[in-house]
């Protein structure tokens, strides 16, 4: 099995494109992954819970800060330039993280169907918290640090926090009466929740006061190895944005601008004297 903390090299566009026009051998898979996004970690936290269905599976990583979903190779792969993506030898794919996460576990035998809830009420459970998830408790995170990462704000927006705390009290409260989201064992739910919540925790998103989250959240870190390279994408990801705060912070500093209004002073004050 590759090392946990670089389970697949960065390639150039061209390597990429590459990569793409290579097909997975049959019996195996492609999984095109970046090491951010908490999308990507939550199909990666699943492989490393499948560890005989994991060697099947090549991993080819796709940079979206570097904006290679959007290479001509890879949107002919995916036109709506998705990651993560799952491949199939017979040249089918699979977007969406948690149809991936479900779609591996059922291959995997054993070992998957331990994070599949053999209960009706537990599979409901299940897909409650995968929904939360992703239609409310992530959008909501990216509402909270996307203003910063695309350059529209110095800080995360104080109006964004509000919403996203009262996500996270509703998730703390279900983990207040149970220790995970669909049952008595830790789920697929659980698993893409917990790189959500790592995610959050990375980018500074006060979280002291939900001990149920916190309880939870440790109880899978223990359980879980591969959390903590979730953990290294999502502080990756902090740590550029605290970069890109702290530039934003530069630009528009005081000092800064006197800077930047001495030289437009000088210049309106030589056009005024030619006028004259």
């Amino acid at each position: 099995m590759e090392s946990e903390q670089h389970p697949s090299p960065e390639l150039t566009d061209e390597q990429l494109a590459a990569a793409i026009a290579e097909p997975p051998v049959s019996g195996e898979w492609k999984l095109y992954w970046d090491a951010v996004p908490p999308p990507s970690q939550a199909v990666l936290l699943t492989l490393s819970c499948l560890p005989e269905l994991r060697r099947r599976v090549r991993l080819v990583r796709v940079n979206v800060l570097r904006s290679q979903q959007l290479t001509a190779a890879f949107r002919a792969l995916s036109p709506l330039h998705q990651v993560p993506l799952l491949e199939a030898a017979d040249g089918s794919v699979l977007t969406e993280s948690r149809a991936i996460m479900a779609y591996l576990a059922e291959q995997a035998g054993p070992a998957g169907a331990a994070l599949l809830p053999d209960t009706v009420r537990g599979r409901a459970a299940g897909l409650r918290w995968t929904l939360f998830d992703v239609t409310c408790l992530y959008p909501r995170l990216k509402e909270y640090h996307l203003p910063v990462m695309s350059g529209r704000a110095g800080r995360p927006p104080a109006d964004a926090l509000p919403p996203l705390a009262e996500a996270l009290a509703v998730l703390d409260a279900e983990l207040q009466r149970t220790p995970y989201l669909a049952g008595q064992a830790a789920s697929l739910a659980d698993l893409g929740l917990a790189v959500t919540v790592a995610q959050a925790r990375a980018v500074g998103v006060p979280l002291a006061h939900l001990a149920a989250v916190g309880s939870w959240y440790e109880r899978l870190r223990r359980r879980l190895p591969g959390l903590q390279h979730a953990e290294r994408g999502s502080a990756q990801y902090a740590a550029t944005l605290q970069r890109l705060m702290d530039a934003w912070e530069r630009r528009h500093s005081p000092d800064t601008a006197a800077e930047q209004d001495g030289p437009r002073e000088e210049a309106e004050g030589r056009d005024s004297e030619r006028r004259q």
